[in-house]
């Protein structure tokens, strides 16, 4: 079976890759899909920086929120968010060194 036309990656941004099947729910009354939240968040984290703010990918909410012991949960999400921070402002740094290269650039 072959790869389906909807299946084409569009863009990979950060850890996220949106595929033509993601483009085409906007094209319409839709629901917005997991994917395309998780790029939005990771296009905002990286045009929008903030150390007090951790926009956290919809499928790590759901986890999150149907885990069966929440008593154990702190110590799954404070290390998450220290690394999420760590990577965050590495990525964040590299992001804007391109952004500022390519402005530049069209300049």
């Amino acid at each position: 079976m072959g790869k389906s036309w909807a299946d084409d990656m569009i863009l990979s941004y950060n850890d996220v890759v949106l595929r033509r099947s993601d483009l085409d729910i906007l094209s319409g009354p839709r629901f917005l899909n997991d994917r395309l939240i998780e790029f939005y968040f990771s296009y905002l984290t990286s045009c929008y920086p903030s150390p007090d703010i951790s926009l956290v990918p919809p499928s790590i909410a759901f986890w999150i929120m149907n885990y069966p012991d929440t008593g154990s949960l702190r110590d799954f999400i404070e290390p998450i968010m220290h690394e999420s921070t760590m990577h965050k402002q590495t990525r964040q740094r590299k992001h804007y060194a391109r952004t500022c290269a390519i402005a530049r650039k069209g300049s």
